[in-house]
């Protein structure tokens, strides 16, 4: 009996949790149509000139202060190339096993664009998604035209979830769905315990932590082209780890976008 409340007391938890969750996203969402921030700079908020186009919701300065991955890219991380090499990939990423066929980045993890992923992901400027998959469109447009079935991006903890009340990648993937004609699946990709933040550790560190931490849903991606995306990557351990998971679970091939390259040794 007791056994009986306590599993009807979570389940109403979770769900209380969730309707949470939905009231704040309908919150931000009025108060964004309220006061529309696309009338300021997405990055620095001085006003915009509503008669001009702005890519991104930039302005002229922030647009082009952004550090946009320009030139050879990395076929593991993204990120620049600075010196071509045999097998396509950067120093950083020789030292690993990618499971990516390839990844594609928008900029690099400083600066404006740093500032930007910070203030989706926590201050609640959730109108941001749409902005990042803009870019994140442009990137991935331009490389992997039709070889897509599906995106899934990096899940959260259900515990870090409730705590932060939405997934940010959550608020790409939808946008990033609609302007690319790909379906995005949240449930594809699911965490499977909770982990320390990864912010310090260094990349043996990071891999023993992904260790077994992610599995797949085989009815969303046996069989499927995937585009995993993130909004950092650090040494590639997430990424590589829900990566393989993707395969154990029968997808077919597992590209990779994210927004930002952050190398750490």
């Amino acid at each position: 009996m007791q056994r009986n409340v306590q599993v009807e007391t979570n389940i109403f938890m979770n769900k209380m949790m969730g309707d949470i969750r939905l009231i704040k996203l309908i919150r931000d969402s009025i108060l964004n149509m309220i006061f529309p921030r696309n009338i300021s700079c997405a990055a620095c908020d001085i006003d915009l000139d509503l008669n001009k186009v702005y890519r991104y919701r930039l302005c002229d300065t922030c647009l082009e202060g952004l550090g946009w991955i320009k030139g050879p890219t990395c076929k593991s991380c993204g990120g620049p190339l600075v010196q071509m090499t045999e097998t396509g990939v950067c120093y950083n990423c020789d030292k690993t096993v990618s499971y990516l066929e390839n990844c594609e980045a928008c900029f690099d993890y400083s600066g404006i664009g740093k500032d930007l992923i910070m203030d989706l992901k926590y201050n609640r400027q959730t109108y941001l998604g749409q902005v990042l998959a803009e870019m994140m469109k442009d990137v991935i447009t331009a490389t992997y035209s039709s070889d897509i079935d599906l995106i899934v991006s990096v899940p959260l903890h259900r515990s870090r979830l409730r705590q932060r009340g939405f997934n940010q990648m959550d608020l790409i993937g939808g946008p990033l769905s609609e302007m690319v004609g790909i379906p995005y699946s949240d449930k594809a990709l699911v965490r499977n315990r909770k982990t320390p933040r990864l912010k310090g550790l260094n990349r043996q560190d990071r891999k023993v932590v992904m260790e077994g931490l992610f599995s797949a849903q085989k009815s969303y991606v046996r069989g499927k082209r995937i585009l995993l995306i993130d909004d950092i990557y650090t040494t590639g351990a997430t990424m590589n780890a829900c990566a393989k998971a993707l395969f154990e679970s029968g997808a077919l091939n597992v590209y990779g976008a994210v927004l930002s390259v952050n190398f750490r040794d």
